[in-house]
């Protein structure tokens, strides 16, 4: 696998995959480019996990790890007056610890999921798109899937999502 991501310029197209890939991640996302452009994303990229960067992040790991922390303690104190016990979901703690961690790396801003113990608008709307995408691969031949100009509740879901993605992050680029 390393050596065709290193190498390997030209890859098959997958329509369906790279129509769906672009209403997610837009048509310039790494997964569907081709020749000279792929290689200059992927240089671009791969600069992003240099070891320089790397070490440059361990402060944002642990500034988010200790907002974390701090509010789960502050959590934990609210709730011990009552009697209703504290449930961590463990997967959702990791998602939010992501989130913040990319948001801060790769766009400067604080999402503020560890703060608040939940996802923020953003962390949402792209785990929507995610979820979204998986259904429309897993079922190709389903009439809806392919065509997201539809009226369906899932295509305005989509939309809704792609939209606060979109405008949320454009002005951080």
């Amino acid at each position: 696998a390393r050596t065709i991501l290193r190498t390997e310029i030209q890859r098959k197209r997958i329509f369906f995959y790279e129509k769906h890939l672009n209403m997610f991640l837009g048509p310039s996302n790494i997964g569907v480019l081709q020749g000279r452009e792929w290689k200059l994303h992927r240089a671009a990229i791969g600069r992003s996990f240099g070891a320089a960067t790397i070490e440059a992040s361990k402060q944002v790991v642990a500034n988010v790890t200790q907002t974390l922390v701090l509010s789960f303690k502050t959590r934990i104190q609210q709730t011990s007056a009552s009697s209703t016990p504290m449930v961590v979901d463990a997967e959702a703690m990791v998602k939010m610890i992501a989130v913040d961690i990319f948001g801060k790396t790769a766009f400067s801003t604080d999402l503020r999921c560890c703060e608040n113990l939940e996802s923020s608008p953003i962390a949402k709307a792209f785990e929507c798109l995610s979820e979204d995408l998986s259904s429309r691969l897993r079922s190709p031949f389903r009439p809806t899937t392919y065509f997201h100009n539809l009226a369906t509740r899932a295509n305005r879901r989509h939309h809704k999502a792609r939209t606060l993605l979109r405008y949320s992050l454009v002005d951080k680029i």
